[in-house]
């Protein structure tokens, strides 16, 4: 569990420049609904592969991401039976008159693959350009985790040193609509 919050925290940091703003029950703070209202609709595009639809929408302070696709409404697989959860974290940039949302974090429930997906969290990235909203997704699957050994020489004899390394494998998605 600990790598897990330690990948999500250097997940959402990446963004130089932008500040993370907790987000309690999926309430977006007032300062910041004007903008969310921009990101509600449905985007088109594939997750993992498969083509579906990205759907954003408020209800009363509250964004709610689904998914949906031919197979029913499980982003990863309609077996896992998966479940889209609350927005925990948008990250947000400019100026407190016009602020901005260039990401955001949804919980993720993978439920009877569990096993499989790793994840705990959906990760959106937002961006405008080309008069589209483009959203690309992304969930952690697992880590690889391997050992990596080498042979040294000190001057007398070799040794042999050992590291373990761990490494995140991702399932990927994006999706657009254009701009209203």
């Amino acid at each position: 569990m600990y790598l897990r919050m330690m990948w999500a925290v250097a997940a959402v940091s990446f963004l130089v420049g932008c500040k993370t703003v907790k987000i309690e029950n999926g309430e977006i703070p007032q300062e910041y609904l004007g903008v969310a209202q921009q990101f509600v609709g449905d985007y088109q595009g594939k997750f993992n592969g498969f083509a579906g639809t990205l759907h954003m929408e408020l209800q009363g302070n509250k964004m709610v991401l689904s998914y949906s696709n031919s197979f029913g409404d499980d982003i990863v697989d309609p077996r896992c039976e998966s479940d889209i959860g609350n927005l925990v974290e948008i990250e947000a940039s400019g100026s407190e008159e016009k602020p901005e949302i260039d990401g955001a974090v949804f919980e993720f429930f993978p439920n009877l693959c569990n096993t499989r997906i790793d994840g705990d969290y959906l990760y959106l990235s937002i961006d405008k350009k080309d008069g589209e909203m483009r959203i690309g997704v992304r969930l952690l699957e697992r880590y690889d985790r391997w050992t990596e050994c080498r042979t040294e020489w000190d001057g007398r004899s070799h040794r042999r040193i050992c590291e373990d390394k761990v490494e995140p494998r991702y399932i990927w998605g994006r999706f657009t609509r254009p701009l209203n």
